[in-house]
């Protein structure tokens, strides 16, 4: 009877370790997933932010307190996104430990 009941947790306890490990993998994919869009949406304001100094610079539009409104607000929104690097990085030092270990092999 107490073999059984021994066999019947280490069988429950190995379901449950197969189950978190799942979990983990799928985690860690919405990281990676996440980390790769934020350097990409951070790339793609810094280049707004560009464009609209660019801009704002032409005699044209030079003094224009809405461009001037609109290169503060992108500044912000730039320096907010930067908050998020450390996810980026997170996945940024993994693909460079990877690289540097695969150019060792070689």
């Amino acid at each position: 009877m107490t073999t059984l009941i021994l066999v019947s947790i280490i069988l429950l306890s190995i379901s449950a370790n197969i189950m978190l490990i799942w979990y983990i993998k799928r985690l860690f994919q919405k990281i990676f997933f996440i980390s790769d869009n934020i350097g990409d949406l951070l790339s793609n304001l810094e280049g707004f932010a560009t464009h609209l100094e660019k801009i704002h610079s032409l005699e044209t539009y030079y003094g224009d307190e809405t461009l001037q409104g609109l290169i503060r607000h992108s500044r912000n929104i730039v320096e907010y996104i930067e908050g998020y690097k450390d996810v980026y990085n997170f996945t940024e030092e993994q693909d460079n430990t990877t690289e540097e270990e695969n150019a060792k092999e070689i």
